[in-house]
């Protein structure tokens, strides 16, 4: 279809011939980031997956090095990063992470999805300055449709496959309870529901809930009204966000244990044990760090969650849940 001369041109064309050497520095700085993201800090159960993509990554940004003066290369980039718009926009649609950064990095799904789209354009505008022609700016165009189209349908795939699994894992943990109540009924004990751990039957599914479903955490379904509020942090130990927190949060938290604070306590969880001990997978995160408050043994509501880099002052919450839930002579105590 294409004529060797067609697949490559060493002729600027009138333009300036260093542009798709400058254009590949860019492809280069996103690929070789994501490559970086997922050697360092691949997400534990997609480890293998996210290790493919970072040495297929590097191999395109070689590749396109020795061929970024040729048409075609740059014809296989549009429609490459088509395909990355496509995973990115279900991301978007679907309110999920893309995963394109392992866990080091969670930008908005529609973060990738733009730079994906202008990569689609960087392609074409580099094949039109090696002076392609019509008809394969035609190709390029179907190209990367079906690639958008297939990479949409990829991710769709994908997380069809995380919903079943969680949702084994659900019915696994209500199976448990299930059977708690079975066992407690035909042993004809008075109060059956009283021999099952409360906690297994107040909280819901959510990542939220099934932290709370931990065993160090049933004491805090049982707090009353005059028990300290908890705060609970979920952090990682790659984000630097988290970091940040952890250093003003940290001494609030042993000084709070120390002191016996009747107003606020605080309980920390590092998201790589939560996976080990729940199989809640890093992605049901949206953001880290991620806090969420316990009064009276409920989970209070999203006024009371914080999530990124919106993360709470230590000293400005326990001020607002002294001022909210607690009279001062309790508090000053």
């Amino acid at each position: 279809m294409f004529t060797d001369e067609d697949v490559r041109s060493g002729r600027s064309d009138g333009l300036i011939a260093w542009t798709p050497f400058a254009v590949w520095i860019l492809l280069a700085g996103w690929l070789g980031f994501g490559a970086y993201a997922k050697f360092i800090s691949p997400n534990p159960h997609e480890r293998m997956f996210d290790l493919t993509q970072a040495v297929l990554e590097i191999a395109v940004i070689v590749a396109v090095l020795l061929a970024h003066r040729w048409r075609v290369a740059w014809m296989c980039v549009s429609m490459m990063f088509a395909g990355f718009a496509g995973w990115g926009m279900y991301a978007y649609l679907n309110s999920v992470s893309c995963g394109c950064f392992g866990k080091l990095w969670t930008p908005p799904a529609w973060v990738s999805t733009v730079v994906a789209l202008v990569f689609v354009g960087l392609g074409i505008a580099m094949a039109l300055n090696r002076a392609a022609k019509r008809d394969m700016l035609v190709v390029t165009a179907v190209g990367a449709l079906v690639a958008g189209a297939a990479g949409y349908f990829a991710y769709d795939l994908k997380k069809t496959g995380e919903d079943l699994r969680e949702a084994r894992s659900e019915l696994t943990q209500n199976s448990e309870t299930i059977a708690m109540l079975k066992a407690a009924i035909e042993s004809g004990e008075s109060g059956a529901a009283a021999s099952v751990d409360p906690c297994l039957l107040k909280y819901d599914d959510s990542p939220i809930g099934r932290v709370m479903k931990l065993e160090s955490n049933r004491d805090l379904c049982r707090l009353g009204p005059a028990d300290p509020a908890w705060v609970i942090i979920i952090h990682d130990e790659h984000c630097h966000v988290c970091e940040n927190a952890k250093y003003s949060w940290d001494p609030m938290m042993d000084e709070m244990a120390e002191i016996g604070d009747l107003v606020m306590q605080v309980r920390q969880f590092e998201i790589n044990e939560l996976e080990a001990e729940t199989g809640i997978e890093a992605w049901n995160w949206d953001e880290t760090p991620n806090f969420f408050v316990i009064r009276n043994g409920e989970i209070l509501g999203e006024e009371w969650q914080w999530r990124g880099e919106d993360w709470p002052v230590p000293g400005e919450v326990r001020d607002r849940l002294e001022a909210e839930f607690f009279s001062g002579s309790a508090a000053g105590e």
